[in-house]
C-alpha cells in the first residue's frame, strides 16, 4: 500500500476539486484513467489552476478554469453513472447495455478509459457506499437485512466487500463508529 505523508508547518492552502465519476475527462487528458487509478498523481502547473493569483473572486477564477479547459467526450458515462447511482448499485451490466445502446465491450472499455474501474467495479462500490450508509444511520437491526436489502447475496459478501473497501469486518467497523460517538473517545 503506497500512502503520502505531508507535513505542513507555517501557513498551508489546501484546495481539492471533486469530479463526478466520468468528468475527470471532460477537464484532464490522459489515455486512461485506469493507468493512474489508485496513484498519486501531480499535476503540473497548466493543468491546474493558480490559487495563489491575485484574484477578487477566487471561485469565479476556477469555474472559469475549467470552462475554458471543457472538452464533452465523445460518449459520457454521466448518464449511466446517474442510472447506477439512482439504482443505488443494484443495476446489471446487462440492463445498462440494452437502456443505453452500448455493447458490454464498448461499456467496459470506456469506463476504464473515463472512470479508472470496470462498470462491475463502480456498480460493488455504489452498492457498497449504500449499504455503509445505512449501517451508518443504523437503519435496520441486522446487518444480513442490510444486506438483503441492498442486493447482497448473503451476510458474507457483505462482509467481504467490508473487509475489501474498508480493511474490517461490518461489525468492527460499527463498533469504530459507535466509539466515535461516545464523549471523550479520541481515536
Amino acid at each position: 500500500m503506497q500512502s503520502d505523508v505531508q507535513i505542513i508547518s507555517g501557513k498551508a492552502l489546501l484546495f481539492g476539486i471533486k469530479f463526478k465519476p466520468g468528468a475527470f475527462s471532460c477537464f484532464h487528458k490522459y489515455e486512461s484513467l485506469s493507468q493512474i487509478t489508485n496513484r498519486f498523481f501531480e499535476f503540473t502547473k497548466k493543468d491546474f489552476p493558480d490559487v495563489q493569483k491575485n484574484v477578487t473572486n477566487l471561485i469565479a477564477y476556477i469555474d472559469q478554469f475549467y470552462l475554458d479547459r471543457f472538452s464533452a467526450t465523445r460518449t459520457s458515462l454521466l448518464p449511466i453513472v446517474a442510472d447506477i447511482i439512482k439504482s443505488q448499485g443494484s443495476l446489471k451490466i446487462e440492463q445498462i447495455t440494452k437502456k443505453h445502446f452500448i455493447t458490454e465491450r464498448s461499456l467496459e472499455r470506456q469506463f476504464k478509459q473515463h472512470i479508472g474501474l470496470t462498470p462491475k467495479e463502480f456498480i460493488d462500490i455504489e452498492r457498497f457506499n449504500v449499504a455503509c450508509s445505512k449501517i451508518q444511520r443504523r437503519e435496520k437491526n441486522s446487518i444480513f437485512d442490510i444486506a438483503i436489502e441492498c442486493g447482497y447475496y448473503d451476510h458474507a459478501h457483505l462482509t467481504n466487500d467490508f473487509k475489501r473497501f474498508t480493511g474490517k469486518s461490518p461489525t468492527d467497523f460499527v463498533l469504530s463508529e459507535i466509539s466515535k460517538d461516545i464523549p471523550g473517545n479520541y481515536q
